[in-house]
């Protein structure tokens, strides 16, 4: 008998799939039995199972009734079984959040967009211990502290390879295995995150080939996903393009920041004080700035262009601020995109993701992990 199949291996992964289902809804054993196709004996055994590790409970619905015999009980993921802790460092977006098991923010607060070195990030720990004290929630119930950097962070010893925001005289795993050592610690860059959240939500078709995953705000990354799943290094690293060359002395980031368009349109409008929001809108009635957009959008399509002419994607998904730039940026890139011998039989399809702050691929997946944990001390 191989290892996959060793009883013990099956009946956790039918635990994680009916823990899984419970967790998006409340169902009784009969429709857990539907929507996996297992016999009602083997569903009655999971739910005693998961109801022995407190992992779930009877819900609060009002049981249907059945023609005959008794009533149909539903259950539910518990949601204070165990917790789960998403810091976010991407820019702008810094905050700290306490959820249950459910996914229910029980705390939260917003972090300032500052330069994190040791000793801000144990500043932080005091806080949500403080926190966690306050809400009365045993440390040991914290099963997942999810951490988004923004740069890219060796998964295999934790330390960071490159960061402008993160410091270098602190490992952002060992301290949380310190102060936490009985959590799960899930850290990766803030783009993987955003693209998992777009995956997991299902925004998108992404079981199909390749796609690319691009976010441009405060910097630029993407992400290639290949048939639902992430393409990384072995150590995590993928996607840092903001530092490729673009002409002699001139990279990418020098030209597609966003801080490269409004100090453009700043120009054109003579408005020192013009916000990105009023470039992007006025753009519809000037030439000028519409000329800016275009410009940028060629130079970006030129880097996309020879990245999917050696992936072979032609999903391009884009997130961050860029996905509501005006319509004459994705003419032009799609344009530049397509400005090769290879384009005439490849239909090329750019979509645009709500999915720009990593928190929401944090939550999704902390959740998960937060049900194998629970799981896993059994």
């Amino acid at each position: 008998m191989s290892i996959g199949r060793k009883p013990q291996n099956i009946r956790h992964f039918n635990n994680k799939v009916v823990a899984r289902l419970l967790l998006e809804d409340n169902l009784s054993c009969r429709e857990i039995q539907k929507r996996i196709g297992l016999t009602h004996a083997a569903v009655r055994d999971i739910t005693e199972r998961l109801s022995e590790m407190r992992l779930i409970k009877v819900s609060n619905d009002v049981p249907q009734k059945r023609n005959r015999g008794g009533q149909h009980i539903r259950y539910t993921v518990n949601p204070e079984r165990a917790y789960y802790v998403c810091i976010n460092f991407q820019h702008a977006c810094d905050s700290i959040n306490i959820f249950d098991l459910k996914g229910k923010k029980v705390w939260g607060e917003k972090l300032p967009d500052k330069f994190v070195d040791k000793a801000y990030f144990c500043e932080i720990i005091r806080k949500l211990k403080t926190q966690l004290a306050l809400l009365g929630i045993p440390e040991d119930k914290v099963g997942v502290i999810s951490v988004s950097v923004s740069g890219q962070i060796n998964q295999f010893t934790g330390k960071m390879i490159v960061s402008f925001k993160i410091g270098d005289d602190f490992v952002i795993k060992d301290e949380l295995n310190v102060a936490f050592p009985d959590a799960k610690i899930d850290i990766k860059n803030d783009i993987i995150y955003c693209c998992l959240g777009s995956i997991l939500s299902e925004e998108f078709d992404y079981k199909n080939g390749a796609s690319l995953f691009l976010y441009g705000g405060d910097g630029i990354a993407n992400v290639f996903v290949y048939n639902n799943q992430i393409v990384t290094g072995a150590g995590g690293f993928s996607g840092e393009i903001g530092a490729n060359y673009i002409a002699p002395g001139k990279h990418l980031y020098d030209v597609f920041s966003k801080e490269y368009l409004i100090n453009a349109g700043r120009k054109v409008l003579d408005d020192p004080s013009a916000k990105l929001e009023d470039i992007i809108r006025l753009s519809k009635d000037n030439q000028k700035l519409r000329e800016e957009f275009e410009f940028v959008a060629e130079v970006l399509g030129t880097m996309i262009r020879n990245a999917i002419d050696i992936t072979g994607c032609s999903h391009i998904v884009m997130s961050g601020i860029i996905s509501v730039y005006p319509e004459v940026f994705y003419e032009k890139l799609l344009k530049t995109i397509k400005d090769c011998v290879y384009s005439a039989g490849i239909d090329y399809k750019i979509d645009r993701s709500e999915n720009s702050e990593a928190l929401f691929g944090q939550v999704a997946i902390s959740k998960l992990l937060a049900l194998d944990w629970v799981m896993e001390q059994y």
